[in-house]
């Protein structure tokens, strides 16, 4: 996380990894109208995260609260 002195250029970025042990709740797949032959699978995704935030303040703070 970078925040400015301005406040005006927050920003924040990190690396997101989501795991997920998934199966079909259906019998066939419709694409093929075949019986699923997979059974149990094993889901991963992967991804870059960036973002700016942008402050909405009436005044300026007495103090800073980082959490």
């Amino acid at each position: 996380m970078f925040f400015s002195n301005s406040k005006l250029a927050n920003f924040y970025g990190g690396f997101e990894v989501t795991e997920a042990f998934t199966k079909p709740l259906r019998d066939v797949n419709f694409d093929t109208q075949l019986p699923d032959p997979v059974s149990n699978r094993f889901d991963l995704f992967m991804g870059v995260r960036v973002g700016w935030i942008i402050p909405l303040m009436k005044r300026l703070p007495d103090k800073v609260y980082y959490y």
